[in-house]
């Protein structure tokens, strides 16, 4: 959903993401920084918040790059503690 944040979506639960204020660089790759923190989180059996701020973490840090170049991990770390939620 871009500037308009993310939604995850459960059969049981639904969660609504705003978008993280960040020096915004580029959008290249960010769907795909999201697709592999959603797979690491399937991968670790994480549950449905930790997914979504891993996700939402990642993308926001892969704009925050130039190009294709992914957010370093102490940055990934610093976003997700920014990340809030509210179920829908």
């Amino acid at each position: 959903m871009g500037e308009d944040g993310s939604l995850f979506v459960t059969a049981d639960r639904a969660l609504v993401l705003p978008a993280l204020k960040i020096p915004f660089h580029s959008a290249v790759g960010a769907g795909d920084a999201m697709v592999a923190g959603l797979a690491c989180s399937l991968e670790q059996g994480l549950d449905l918040e930790q997914t979504a701020v891993l996700a939402v973490a990642l993308s926001a840090g892969a704009c925050m790059t130039e190009g294709t170049q992914p957010a370093d991990a102490v940055t990934v770390e610093d976003l997700k503690v920014r990340v809030t939620w509210e179920e829908a």
